[in-house]
């Protein structure tokens, strides 16, 4: 595979430069075991990787760690999931080589480890599946580590992948498949020339690895594409504990009931807060406290971690961001008012990592709401808990369920939604929570 079909992979993706790593890796043909744990590709960058992953049959090994991949069951109605991992699940379900994969550091949930069973019980080539530091249930990954037992034990040891015949392909080195032999341009004789040609080398390509003959001319010019630019490494958030999470005490800050029942309101809209249910939603509301700032303060510094979330409710705030030109300046590319959608943290909220942007204050006073991420994480997680508990011992008393294993069971809790109804004959404070088949009437 040449660097110009990388490039139309990301065109195809929307990437507006292709990761000069990647491109390394292709011009290197260090292609058996590709490491992107120190290299930050984003969302629409590993959709390229995976198109170019498509035609590489001889990689073995593939590490995605710390990439933010992400995917939820906490509410199937909210999120139906992340385009990525299922690119990523439908490529290595058919790869004729693929063995190793690593996930590890990315908010991965249930719902993706379940996907993961599906895809080792596809394809028995892979034995190990790394899910270090994710949502995963702890009995979910170990179903994950057997299941990958399981095809070590099938496969043996591991036979080497044939080399190509080099008379075919008319190059002294291995030269792999093409997304379509119609689009292969014609290449020179010197197999130095060869587009679609890789030299042999014996150490895994590892992003972001430095090579002392690179001159100071080389390092500069691929400073302007980002090729030598330190990224920003993204790291999960620490597992919360279950057993804290289901008894966690939230605190409580006075609020109006018109100020309530607007955060409220506010919040059901939210996609981090949609999944609860009414009361939950009330719980996190209560647990917002109000925040006053003057001009030119910054809630967020980009490079700095943060961990709250802010609403705010009055005055304006500018959002600031890396000059292209400079990386040492920042320009102001939006700037947020108080109309019911000024929101910001939403990621360092969720995640342990620096902050993307620096937000400063813009008017001489303003307002907000704000929440930590030990507050969120424990309400969210302990909601969650405490819906799954409910939903199972429901299930367990369903008697045509009574056949299922408990993993099964969990499955299908998980699956389960809730919805609210008002009785005709009650205060429209009273609710009723009504699952459907598990909840009595």
């Amino acid at each position: 595979m040449s660097e110009e079909i990388y490039r139309e992979y990301c065109k195809k993706r929307g990437v507006k430069k292709a990761h000069p790593d990647v491109l390394k890796c292709i011009r290197e043909g260090s292609v058996a075991s590709l490491d992107f744990s120190e290299t930050y590709l984003g969302n629409r960058g590993l959709l390229a990787v995976l198109d170019m992953l498509e035609h590489l049959p001889e990689c073995r090994e593939l590490n995605l760690k710390s990439q933010k991949i992400y995917n939820t069951d906490l509410s199937p109605t909210s999120v139906k999931g992340n385009v990525m991992l299922e690119r990523l699940m439908e490529v290595a379900s058919r790869h004729p080589s693929l063995s190793s994969l690593t996930l590890s550091d990315n908010p991965l949930s249930n719902l993706a480890g379940r996907r993961l069973l599906d895809l080792i019980a596809k394809n028995e080539l892979i034995t190990s599946v790394a899910v270090d530091d994710t949502y995963i249930d702890a009995d979910l990954c170990k179903m994950i580590s057997g299941a990958c037992g399981k095809n070590a034990a099938k496969a043996g040891p591991r036979q080497p992948v044939p080399p190509p015949d080099p008379a075919a392909t008319g190059s002294k080195r291995p030269a792999v498949s093409l997304p379509e032999a119609g689009d292969r341009p014609t290449g020179g004789e010197d197999p130095a020339d060869d587009p679609f040609s890789f030299a042999k080398s014996e150490d895994p390509f590892v992003p972001g690895r430095r090579q002392s003959s690179i001159t100071d001319t080389q390092a500069n010019d691929m400073l302007k594409l980002g090729g030598l630019k330190k990224h920003r490494k993204t790291v999960a958030a620490p597992a919360v504990s279950m057993e804290d999470a289901k008894n966690y005490k939230p605190p409580t800050f006075p609020k109006s009931a018109d100020e309530l029942a607007k955060l409220v309101t506010f919040l059901k809209a939210n996609l981090l807060f949609s999944h609860l249910a009414s009361e939950d939603v009330e719980t996190c509301a209560h647990a917002m406290d109000k925040i006053t700032f003057k001009k030119g303060d910054t809630p967020c510094v980009r490079e700095v971690e943060g961990d709250s979330l802010y609403i705010l409710t009055s005055g304006s705030a500018n959002v600031l961001k890396e000059n292209p030109e400079n990386p040492e300046e920042e320009v102001v590319v939006w700037t947020k008012a108080a109309d019911g959608d000024a929101v910001f943290g939403e990621l360092e909220l969720m995640y342990d990592h620096p902050c993307t942007a620096t937000i400063t204050i813009a008017t001489d006073a303003a307002e907000a709401w704000k929440m930590g991420r030990e507050d969120y994480q424990n309400l969210v997680m302990g909601s969650a808990i405490r819906k799954r508990e409910i939903h199972m011992e429901n299930l367990k008393n369903i008697k045509f369920l009574s056949d299922m294993g408990h993993a099964d069971l969990v499955q299908l809790a998980d699956a389960l939604e809730t919805n609210e109804y008002v009785s005709a004959h009650l205060q429209h404070t009273d609710r009723d929570q009504c699952c459907l088949a598990t909840q009595s009437w």
